[in-house]
């Protein structure tokens, strides 16, 4: 295949794989939900396996039967895991972040890559191999080099402008995650003074302040709630689909798990419908 082919088909196909991960998503979880980390509706790691299995295979070994289907799947099992795993380190070391996490899948490692996963992409090899490669060379047949090359120049262009957006998209994404951590941080601070302060006075006094300690421990939940609604609503819908995708969030020495931010996104959406239902 040209070059110009070569970038249509990984294209192509990281939109065929962004259809299969949502709607995998969607079976598993019961509601639609977009996936990938980029905006536009594509999982370039679908795409990039994909087309390398067809430049692999697409030789007189496959056709010919020296390479066996056990071989190609046994070759794409292999590939896919260190092509994810390898993806999954470089994320996470340069953006801090973690996509997936197969820490609860049997025979994992270290959560990047597992058995199951691997196997599933192998049967993906062999339906990428003897079903899609033989329709794959019809069209490279059969449309113009031209043609390939007009689209190879737009799809790179579009795709260039997608993952510039999302990596500044993402860095605004962690500064905010940082910004919110720390004013928490600095709440909880505030709050355990104040209650260590509380605890050292007699317990006359703590009777007598008693109404004060609850007023204080009050106002320490309202600062947060008002923190929270503040960090939730600066963020884009970009950011927030990035958020409830995210597994891990791992910073210099502050490691964020995001189930919290997860469910205070839920939490901030209900209250803007209470607020809409009151206007």
């Amino acid at each position: 295949m040209s070059i110009s082919q070569v970038v249509v088909w990984v294209e192509v196909l990281s939109f065929a794989g962004w259809v299969f991960e949502s709607s995998y998503c969607a079976i598993v979880r019961g509601a639609w939900e977009r996936r990938g980390f980029l905006y536009g509706p594509i999982c370039p790691i679908y795409g990039i396996s994909a087309t390398l299995a067809l430049l692999l295979f697409d030789n007189p070994a496959v056709t010919s039967g020296a390479i066996t289907p056990w071989m190609v799947f046994l070759i794409c099992m292999a590939g896919s895991a260190v092509i994810e795993y390898v993806t999954s380190y470089t994320l996470e070391k340069s953006f801090g972040a973690v996509w997936w996490d197969y820490s609860n899948m049997p025979l994992n490692i270290n959560g990047r890559v597992c058995l199951p996963a691997s196997m599933l992409f192998g049967g993906m090899g062999l339906a990428v191999t003897y079903l899609l490669l033989p329709l794959v060379r019809i069209v490279n047949a059969t449309v113009p080099s031209v043609a390939f090359e007009a689209a190879a120049l737009v799809l790179v262009g579009v795709t260039a402008s997608d993952v510039t957006l999302t990596v500044s998209s993402l860095s605004d994404l962690l500064k905010k995650v940082q910004a919110y951590d720390a004013s928490v941080n600095a709440a909880m601070s505030r709050a355990y003074s104040t209650a260590t302060s509380t605890i050292r006075e007699t317990p006359e006094r703590i009777r007598e302040s008693g109404t004060d300690m609850f007023d204080r421990a009050s106002e320490t939940v309202s600062e947060k709630q008002e923190t929270l609604r503040a960090f939730i609503g600066g963020l884009t819908q970009h950011q927030r689909l990035m958020l409830r995708h995210t597994k891990r969030l791992d910073f210099k020495r502050l490691m964020v798990t995001p189930t919290l931010l997860h469910r205070a996104i839920t939490e901030a959406r209900l209250f803007d419908r209470r607020n809409k239902r009151r206007d």
